[in-house]
């Protein structure tokens, strides 16, 4: 569909330097840009021979310098695999209306690296390591760069409505917060620490269906705290805001929101990492909770221009180097209030 793929271009155009629309009325789309492929001239800044084009309800890209020639799909591939995985989704989900869904996962010889443990609430679904290598989850998961031995543990709900409504009627007053439209979602399921029940979980959209995460809860006894089967609480635990951040770092529990304060345990040694979001009043609000309550915190340096662990990953930071990061970053009491009020100064100078 010409109006997603102009949708994505849109969504890069900021990283192709020169980029310049020259016509947009919704059937007929043309720009230009210097080409990301070749660079194009060295003796002419201002040369821009790459150029973007419709052809019926497809767009292609061609560059004039080079002579590469392609399809808008094979060309965001390759320039960049994360805004392309979500490309892929959207794309199907146009294409099959009906479906209200991603393909049905394809059954894979029983060679499985890791055997996914599957409690009662997700037995009808396929964990990430079960899908076919071409499956968009599969494209998803990867250009997260989640790594491959927790995709046991997180699986694919093609039509998440009826999934989530058919374990018991408790789950439909949940789910009538949302829109009622069927479509897929990623399942980040919570496990006890001990039986290794699902007693929670986040169900993440592909798409732009709001709100992008959902959580439900099964069972409110446990600690609402994501990682708790994997924890070794004889050594330093990590308390990050999102499960998939959590996955990144070694012995490490999610909460699920900034509200890192309700996992304090004085009988762990814990530190707290914040998103990177010195301009969020509620982040500003949760470090000064965390900073009175006298525990380890993480206050980012100025160079780290990343919002979360993810997000730095996938920008080429190695886990060793997030790890040192953070370790270096560390603080306490006095010496956290005096650094935390240095980063809150950057944020409240900025604004």
């Amino acid at each position: 569909m010409l109006y997603n793929e102009v949708k994505y271009l849109k969504m890069v155009s900021y990283r192709l330097e020169r980029f310049k629309i020259k016509k947009d009325d919704g059937n007929t789309f043309l720009a230009n840009c210097r080409c990301p492929i070749c660079g194009d001239s060295e003796q002419n800044s201002k040369k821009t021979r790459g150029y973007f084009y419709s052809r019926g309800t497809k767009l292609n890209f061609k560059c004039h310098n080079c002579n590469a020639s392609m399809g808008f799909a094979r060309w965001l591939k390759d320039f960049d695999f994360n805004v392309y995985s979500m490309f892929a989704l959207e794309e199907f989900q146009y294409k099959n209306p009906g479906a209200a869904s991603l393909p049905e996962p394809e059954e894979k010889e029983p060679q499985l690296k890791t055997k996914p443990h599957r409690p009662s609430v997700l037995g009808s679904l396929k964990s990430v390591i079960e899908l076919s290598d071409d499956h968009p989850v599969v494209d998803y998961v990867k250009s997260r760069k989640i790594p491959e031995e927790f995709w046991p543990d997180l699986y694919y709900a093609p039509k998440f409505h009826r999934w989530t409504t058919e374990h018991t009627d408790k789950f439909t007053r949940v789910v009538k917060e949302f829109p009622k439209q069927e479509h897929p979602r990623l399942i980040i399921p919570f496990f006890t620490a001990d039986t290794k029940e699902c007693f929670m979980y986040h169900a993440r959209a592909f798409g732009d269906e709001k709100p992008k995460y959902i959580s439900i809860k099964i069972d409110k006894k446990p600690p609402p705290f994501y990682g708790m089967d994997r924890l070794n609480k004889d050594e330093k635990v990590y308390v990050v805001e999102g499960p998939l951040d959590s996955l990144f770092l070694p012995n490490a529990i999610a909460v699920g929101s900034s509200a890192l304060h309700i996992a304090v345990d004085g009988g762990l040694d814990q530190t707290f990492v914040m998103d990177n979001e010195n301009r969020n009043r509620e982040i500003l609000k949760e470090y000064q909770k965390l900073i009175n309550m006298g525990v380890n915190v993480v206050i980012w340096p100025e160079s780290y221009k990343y919002k979360d662990i993810n997000e730095a990953y996938l920008s080429g930071m190695s886990l060793f180097d997030i790890k040192t990061l953070i370790d270096d970053n560390t603080h306490n009491g006095l010496r956290a209030e005096v650094m935390f009020n240095q980063w809150r100064k950057v944020r409240d100078e900025d604004i």
